[in-house]
C-alpha cells in the first residue's frame, strides 16, 4: 500500500505488553482516602493480577 503510494514505511512490532507499576505515594493516598470513606475494613489489600494487561500502555 505503502510502496503505491510512493510512500516508505516501517514496523515494529514488540510482543507482550508493559508492566503497570502503580506510584507508591499515589497507591498509599488512595489507600488512606478509602480508609477514611468506607473504614479500614472495606479496603482491601491484595497481591498483583493480570486482569487488563494492555492497560500498561495507558499508564
Amino acid at each position: 500500500m505503502a510502496a503505491s503510494h510512493g510512500a516508505h514505511v516501517e514496523v515494529d512490532i514488540h510482543r507482550g505488553e508493559p508492566g503497570v507499576v502503580n506510584d507508591v505515594e499515589m497507591a498509599e493516598l488512595i489507600v488512606a482516602s478509602g480508609k477514611a470513606c468506607i473504614g479500614a475494613d472495606n479496603v482491601l489489600n491484595t497481591p498483583g493480577w493480570t486482569v487488563a494487561d494492555d492497560f500498561g500502555y495507558c499508564s
